[in-house]
């Protein structure tokens, strides 16, 4: 697993219904249904859902595995991805709610 670190965006953009936190995580996304686990480079969380940094785009509206290793604890839980753009650098922003 990779380590990642995270990055908090300007509170005059936020539209969240709860504050997010930047997070240094170990973490995932896979399909639910098996397959091949995408590594994410940054992480941000809130109570409500992610914001994710990935190296592919996937299709918003789909649901995903999302594994988070936070020191020695562990979360895996399904999440529900409401967009995905690509950034300057190459990476694609994802922003997902849990389920």
């Amino acid at each position: 697993m990779a380590f990642i670190s995270a990055r908090v965006s300007d509170k005059a953009e936020e539209r969240r219904r709860s504050d997010r936190r930047p997070h240094v995580v170990e973490a995932f996304l896979s399909s639910p249904t098996g397959g091949s686990r995408l590594p994410v480079t940054s992480i941000d969380l809130s109570k409500h859902g992610v914001a994710l940094d990935i190296r592919k785009p996937i299709a918003t509206g789909m649901f995903q595995v999302l594994e988070l290793g936070i020191g020695q604890q562990k979360m895996i839980t399904e999440v529900r991805i409401l967009s995905c753009r690509e950034e300057a650098n190459g990476c694609f922003r994802v922003h997902a709610a849990f389920c």
